[in-house]
């Protein structure tokens, strides 16, 4: 298990610092000021937002933060 998430780490670690495209589909569950949504690649990604005015929208987000199952960023466009 620990290799596993060794592995999803340094996977997730090559986004940051990078703006990527991600389709809009909810509130974070964990956190209401965020939404969340998906890379083409089934990355998870969180970044603050109004689900209101996001969902199902692609946007540009650039990334902050990396975790072993889902990546954090700032908006930065929608697309």
């Amino acid at each position: 298990q620990r290799l596993s998430i060794q592995h999803a780490t340094e996977r997730s670690e090559r986004y940051l610092g990078e703006v990527v495209e991600v389709l809009v589909e909810q509130t974070n569950p964990k956190n209401s000021d965020q939404v969340m949504g998906r890379t083409r690649q089934g990355r998870l990604v969180f970044f603050p937002g109004e689900i209101e005015n996001l969902i199902g929208k692609l946007v540009d987000v650039k990334i902050t933060d990396a975790r072993p199952w889902s990546l954090s960023g700032d908006f930065v466009k929608a697309i």
